[in-house]
């Protein structure tokens, strides 16, 4: 049981009246609603902000996956090791951790087979640090 400090006391404000007219007439709601989408009007500028570098590099990993030779059939595996390199570099805020991951990524998809040469081509153009 949690234990408050010595002359502590508690006060809650409480107005039934207020409440019951808020519930009533739907204005609870309409706060609700101010609020969400104030966080929603942040997470689509997130969002949109994410789309333009996830296209800039999209681009950039095919161009440089066809000037290295790599046939469309492989393109999709290379696309997924960039994207998670990018994405589980902006996850983690030390950058010790950072490059701990990149070493599991990187290990990761050399154990599915892919060719060391373009992991590292691809590990210059989406640097983790």
């Amino acid at each position: 049981m949690a234990r408050f400090p010595v002359g502590y006391t508690w006060t809650v404000e409480w107005d039934p009246e207020g409440w019951v007219r808020d519930y009533t007439t739907g204005t609870h709601l309409e706060a609700a609603a101010r609020r969400l989408e104030a966080k929603l009007e942040k997470v689509r500028d997130r969002g949109a902000a994410n789309e333009a570098v996830l296209e800039a590099l999209e681009r950039r990993v095919t161009r440089l996956l066809s000037e290295l030779g790599v046939s469309r059939e492989h393109m999709p595996f290379y696309h997924g090791y960039a994207l998670e390199r990018w994405a589980r570099a902006r996850e983690k805020e030390l950058a010790v951790d950072r490059l701990n991951e990149a070493r599991l990524i990187r290990m990761k998809w050399e154990s599915r087979g892919l060719e060391k040469r373009v992991l590292d081509e691809l590990d210059r153009l989406v640097p983790v640090s």
